[in-house]
């Protein structure tokens, strides 16, 4: 079965989850920087089997909109670069939430305070919400 992966895409950097190849959980995987993302979705492609992507779709708030419309030229790029299903998920609230998962681990203060821990956990947390969409949508 192949994975789907999900993209927390931002002005600098991307983070990116991907689930198991049950599709029953999903993960953190990377943050990478803007420029290198499709270099990484190359490699990452070539070795693993992914027929769906997720991008975080964020709510506009008056300053947001910048985002978005960077959002926009990116999955119409990557849509012209992969045969690949795209489908674009609320991440509304998702890096509050990701925030508080991270102050409440246990790790180190230092390793709490990595900048692309955060991308990368808020793209768990829109893909982990992304599936428990499907089971509620297979259950009603």
């Amino acid at each position: 079965m192949s994975r789907i992966l999900c993209i927390d895409y931002g002005l600098k950097r991307v983070g990116i989850a991907v689930t198991d190849k049950s599709l029953l959980i999903s993960y953190p995987l990377v943050t990478v920087v803007k420029n290198d993302l499709f270099n990484f979705l190359d490699d990452y492609f070539a070795k693993e089997e992914v027929d769906k992507v997720v991008v975080g779709d964020p709510v506009i708030y008056g300053s947001e909109c910048n985002i978005m419309a960077e959002i926009d030229n990116f999955v119409c790029a990557f849509k012209s670069k992969y045969q690949k299903e795209v489908v674009l998920f609320n991440e509304r609230y998702t890096t509050n939430i990701a925030k508080y998962y991270i102050y409440n681990d246990s790790m180190s203060k230092k390793n709490k305070r990595d900048k692309g821990l955060l991308n990368k956990v808020s793209a768990a947390v829109i893909l982990e919400s992304y599936l428990n969409s499907l089971r509620k949508s297979n259950i009603s």
